[in-house]
């Protein structure tokens, strides 16, 4: 007896099986070189080495007077050093050099050092008698000085493979000669709509018909993570009209089909892609809504055929096709970011296939919660819509409390942004792990490479067992004894302002303080409900609790991590763009 197509399929067993079943299909696209102008947001794909110092030489970082700090060394306001100043050096000239001890250089911020001298002392700090140069102060050498090879040495991997570029990326690039990058190449996505009920958007459905909609949503889907759509239009329930829509596809990247799965007379999908020489690697997922959802290769392209009805077309795209995409783009991280949050309400779910609800979070007595929206059918869209959160319900459970523990992807931003901006600061994010894990020196690397993105830094520290800051014997001690209600310390390397508290402060009480920043760094607080970034190294264990959710990056020394997306110690430039990226979008 003949077997069909259909009884022949696969079905998943689980979603994990799924997706490994669809990455054992897939590998990233081949490179091709693209202009820097052309290169916002691809997918490097090869490491970058410097070919060079950046910057070759040193230069200035004041305008002012270039001096050997011997000649300056030992100058007081009794017994200033008196420099002859012998020429200037301004931005694009060749260094030169000091001609003798005890002379000066004029010279411009940005303005190579000239050879011989290691200081630049600007110039409000200089008294001038006719040609000769007074400094009355010492300053520490080097000081004002941007040092050769600062940014990078030759040599040295400035961007690994895999990095999403940004434009701090390409400002680094172009600084250092590359006028083109070898990136991943962008997939281009074929999308059908089957159906004879579909009109365009724009149309008016007759009785018994409805407006397409499905792939306007995966249009704009595609597009936000880098990919190129390529929309193939409406075709009917037609056996003819399907194969020849699909021959026009075969030359994309990927293929994904909507509707016409289902068991029906006139549901022709899989007939079609079978006759266009399509392998089915599974049919149908253990997921609500989507289990129909298949996955199939015709040659090297992959094919995607998800369910025709709304909710359960978003959550199979969601589910198996970004993941998949990602990786044909080269991204390392494939997943939408994840936390955990508690339900506001019960919901019950038929057991043995996973279900995924849509949600939003929200903020509540100090913990994220998630509230399921609406109708959570198959076929609804309203709920999907206005959700930033798709929950994902293990197969096993068939009744969740209110007050659950389940896990969210983040569909969107809003959540973080909006329940940690201060009117004067943009963001915090925690920092947190063990002590000795290097919770302070990955925020003392952070800073710099963030700078590139324009992104201006505060950090924030909880001295936890620090019951005094001011040290017996200080003046700033000696005035709080007295009831000062607030002390400033004020010199050459800034101020500071210190307040007194009668209990350790709330970290909302520290975060107002903060002005004119756009990102704090807290260390510390970490049963907060901050943003986080996890620092593990191996050998240090913490006695500590687990941090508080959510958690959205790591940074270890491990071979591998639970966490994602995790940066290794020697990928902190890819943490920074992925932060700026994240939050910042459009800095740099």
């Amino acid at each position: 007896m003949d077997v069909s197509p259909r009884q022949q399929a696969n079905r998943a067993r689980t979603l994990t099986d799924a997706r490994a079943t669809i990455v054992r299909e897939l590998r990233p696209l081949g490179p091709e070189h693209v202009s820097l102008a052309q290169a916002a947001s691809r997918v490097l794909a090869q490491d970058v080495i410097a070919g060079e110092d950046l910057w070759p030489f040193s230069r200035a970082a004041m305008d002012g007077i270039a001096v050997r700090f011997l000649d300056v060394a030992a100058a007081t306001p009794d017994s200033p050093a008196r420099l002859t100043v012998r020429g200037s050096v301004y931005c694009g000239d060749p260094p030169g050099h000091a001609e003798a001890p005890r002379c000066a250089v004029r010279i411009a911020t940005g303005a190579p050092l000239p050879a011989g001298t290691d200081t630049v002392i600007q110039s409000e700090l200089l008294r001038w008698d006719g040609e000769i140069v007074v400094v009355q102060r010492p300053l520490a050498a080097g000081s004002n000085v941007f040092p050769a090879a600062e940014d990078a040495r030759r040599g040295e991997t400035v961007v690994s493979a895999g990095t999403v570029l940004s434009g701090g990326h390409l400002s680094l690039l172009a600084a250092l000669g590359h006028g083109s990058v070898p990136v991943f190449k962008r997939p281009r996505v074929a999308i059908l709509a089957c159906g004879d009920e579909l009109v365009p958007p724009e149309g008016t459905p007759g009785p018994g018909r409805i407006r397409e909609s499905n792939s306007y949503g995966l249009l704009a889907e595609i597009e936000a993570i880098g990919a190129t759509p390529v929309p193939l239009g409406l075709v009917p329930d037609d056996p003819e009209a399907l194969a020849c829509k699909l021959r026009g596809s075969l030359d994309a990247d990927a293929l994904i089909t909507i509707g016409g799965l289902s068991v029906g007379e006139r549901d022709f999908v899989r007939l079609a892609l079978e006759r266009a020489g399509a392998l089915f690697r599974f049919e149908g997922i253990p997921l609500k809504p989507g289990h129909p959802a298949a996955f199939a290769t015709i040659g090297e392209l992959p094919v995607f055929a998800l369910p025709g009805t709304p909710g359960a077309c978003r959550a199979a795209f969601e589910v198996l096709v970004r993941p998949a995409l990602l990786r044909l783009m080269g991204r390392r991280e494939t997943h939408r970011p994840t936390m955990r949050a508690r339900l506001t309400t019960g919901v019950a779910v038929r057991p043995g296939r996973s279900r995924a609800l849509w949600a939003r979070l929200s903020r509540r007595d100090g913990a994220w919660v998630a509230t399921p929206l609406g109708d959570q059918g198959s076929a609804t869209m309203r709920s999907a819509a206005d959700a930033d959160a798709l929950l994902l319900i293990e197969p096993h459970r068939a009744w969740l409390s209110a007050g659950t523990q389940v896990c969210a992807w983040l569909l969107s931003e809003r959540p973080l942004l909006e329940e940690h901006r201060t009117p004067m600061l943009r963001l915090a994010v925690g920092v947190v792990g063990a002590r000795g894990a290097g919770k302070t020196t990955l925020i003392e690397r952070l800073i710099p490479l963030l700078a590139r993105y324009e992104v201006r830094v505060a950090v924030v520290k909880h001295h936890a067992h620090a019951d005094d800051l001011d040290l017996s014997g200080t003046d700033t001690a000696r005035v709080a004894a007295a009831g000062a209600a607030r002390t400033i310390l004020a010199g050459p390397r800034g101020v500071v302002a210190r307040a007194p508290a009668a209990s350790d402060p709330a970290l909302e009480e520290v975060l107002a303080q903060l002005e004119g920043v756009d990102l704090a760094l807290v260390e510390g607080y970490a049963s907060s409900a901050l943003p986080k970034i996890l620092v593990r190294r191996k050998g240090i264990a913490s006695d500590r609790p687990q941090p508080a959710e959510p958690i959205i990056a790591c940074v270890d020394d491990l071979q591998s991590s639970d966490l994602q997306p995790c940066f290794g110690w020697d990928r902190l430039d890819e943490l920074a763009a992925y932060l700026a990226g994240r939050f910042f979008p459009g800095a740099g």
